[in-house]
Formats: structure tokens, C-alpha cells, sequence
């Protein structure tokens, strides 16, 4: 996903942005971790410019244990 990496790569590294510890920008890019990156980097700029109120955020993500394919089917880098 060269188009991600390129669109977020400055926003991922900036000093403010929530993905601080460690966590590389390629390990992100794969789904549904890439949509995840996506709304927490959005989640930081509302919150950094003050859109609509937001002052901070949270991303919530739900997984029923008896859904078992939602681990088996993550996509991994080969």
C-alpha cells in the first residue's frame, strides 16, 4: 500500500501523533489495522484543531468471541 504509506507517513510520525510507541507505519497498513490507523490519526487532528468540540478521543473495537474468523481472517504481510 504505497498510496498509505505516502498519504500518512508525516501525519503517523509527527510528534504528535498517537502512534508513539513503536509501532511502524508498515505494520499498520494492512486491514483492518489500516482503517484503525486511519480513524486515530483523524481522531488526533479534530482533537489538535478543535473540530466540532473535540477535545480528545477514542476508538472502541468490538470483537464477539463467538466470531472466530475475525482473527483467523487478518490479513498478514507474507
Amino acid at each position: 500500500m504505497i498510496s498509505g504509506r505516502f498519504r500518512y507517513g508525516k501525519l503517523f510520525r509527527a510528534a504528535d501523533s498517537p502512534f508513539t510507541d513503536g509501532v511502524s507505519l508498515d505494520a499498520m497498513l494492512y486491514e483492518p489495522f489500516y482503517q484503525l490507523a486511519r480513524l486515530g490519526l483523524l481522531g488526533a487532528k479534530m482533537g489538535r484543531e478543535r473540530e466540532f468540540g473535540v477535545t480528545e478521543f477514542r476508538i472502541v473495537v468490538v470483537c464477539p468471541t463467538a466470531n472466530a474468523d475475525t482473527g483467523r481472517g487478518l490479513r498478514r504481510p507474507t
